[in-house]
């Protein structure tokens, strides 16, 4: 079975489609998380689930606030989601589809990462 889930507001999915976008998603993780922390708006919650291709992902990741739509595709090209789905995502805007962040996946279990809310340092 097939799930069709549109992007709320205040969160991301990106299309992980090889080891080298992998790569880039964990390379970007720890500055993304950094730069939203500082500027008010923490990860809150990161799903991952296993695409129906072996060795593609698709990632959530939820913030503490709302982003701007096109911020949010830029961050997704930017954080190793596929390119092409991103520009598709960009041509949606454009075009003022209803839905124009939408992730595409199977049914299966999902693996939800809590990301704690990080302490102030004295």
């Amino acid at each position: 079975m097939r799930t069709f889930t549109p992007a709320s507001p205040d969160t991301l999915q990106l299309d992980i489609d090889n080891a080298d976008d992998l790569k880039i998603f964990y390379a970007a993780l720890p500055w993304l998380s950094c730069i939203a922390h500082e500027h008010g708006f923490p990860i809150r919650e990161m799903t991952y689930r296993q695409s129906r291709t072996s060795g593609h992902w698709h990632v959530s990741i939820r913030f503490a606030k709302r982003l701007p739509l096109m911020e949010r595709i830029a961050l997704q090209a930017i954080c190793g989601s596929d390119r092409a789905r991103e520009l598709c995502n960009w041509e949606r805007v454009k075009c003022k589809s209803a839905h124009p962040i939408l992730l595409i996946q199977k049914s299966p279990s999902s693996h939800t990462l809590a990301i704690r809310k990080a302490r102030k340092r004295s």
